[in-house]
């Protein structure tokens, strides 16, 4: 089975990884990461996926309503 290197805890795990694309940092500012890297899927529950809701309901709605003109 193939092994990789989480980008965001550091650890080795095995399989195929995630898209670390959408998680934040503590200043709520996206993490640009290499096409590369593959996080595991702890790290991918606790920042990832938050990280691309927090984007989805903060940032791209309020873009969708500046559109709008609301």
């Amino acid at each position: 089975m193939d092994t990789y290197i989480c980008c965001i805890c550091g650890k080795e795990h095995e399989g195929y990884g995630n898209n670390p694309n959408g998680a934040v940092d503590s200043a709520k500012k996206l993490i640009t990461w290499n096409p590369e890297d593959r996080c595991c899927d702890d790290c991918n529950k606790k920042y990832v996926l938050p990280g691309r809701m927090y984007r989805f309901y903060h940032v791209i709605k309020n873009e969708a309503l500046v559109k709008r003109g609301q």
